[in-house]
């Protein structure tokens, strides 16, 4: 029998392909009813909203509240607690102007992204060249990139560019 002639097809025998669907349909549960048959009356009802009543109301507030409302009511208990802050700060002035109130805004946006920039040139303290002493650390092949100290000055590590850590110990004379 050649491969491109159709034989004619067994029977009982069904393919997937097949153009005969059954559909067998699955008999649902039926789930039993629930027998709440309680009755309430409407004293009792009104009882029930005067003991839930505040908690009721506030949650609709919050659900009937856009993000946009939520972000604006935030920001003003926000400022809220800054000016109560700076006020408490400055107490022995009587008028708090905004200008104290941006700044201090602006300090903090800057420090929560990481672009603060302080000026602390005027609280450093220099040393004198004569007690400078030059360490030279062999074990580095390329540039020093990085330098600790520890707290009792005894030891000093450094890192370079390639990947290396050194410990150095040195005696203060």
């Amino acid at each position: 029998m050649s491969f491109f002639i159709k034989s004619k097809p067994k029977r009982g025998v069904k393919s997937k392909f097949s153009s005969k669907k059954e559909h067998t349909t699955k008999a649902k549960k039926s789930k039993p009813a629930n027998n709440n048959d309680d009755t309430i009356t409407s004293s009792e009802d009104e009882e029930e909203k005067q003991v839930n009543g505040n908690s009721d109301t506030l949650s609709s507030d919050d659900e009937n509240e856009t993000a946009q409302e939520k972000k604006l009511r935030l920001a003003k208990i926000f400022l809220e607690e800054i000016e109560k802050e700076e006020t408490a700060r400055l107490q022995q002035d009587n008028e708090l102007n905004s200008d104290v109130i941006s700044k201090r805004l602006k300090l903090d946006y800057l420090k929560q992204a990481g672009r603060l920039k302080l000026s602390v040139a005027s609280e450093y303290v220099g040393g004198e060249i004569s007690k400078v002493n030059i360490l030279k650390a062999k074990e580095h092949r390329h540039a020093v990139t990085c330098l600790c100290v520890s707290s009792d000055y005894k030891y000093a590590f450094s890192g370079s560019k390639d990947s290396s850590i050194v410990k150095c110990r040195y005696m203060w004379p």
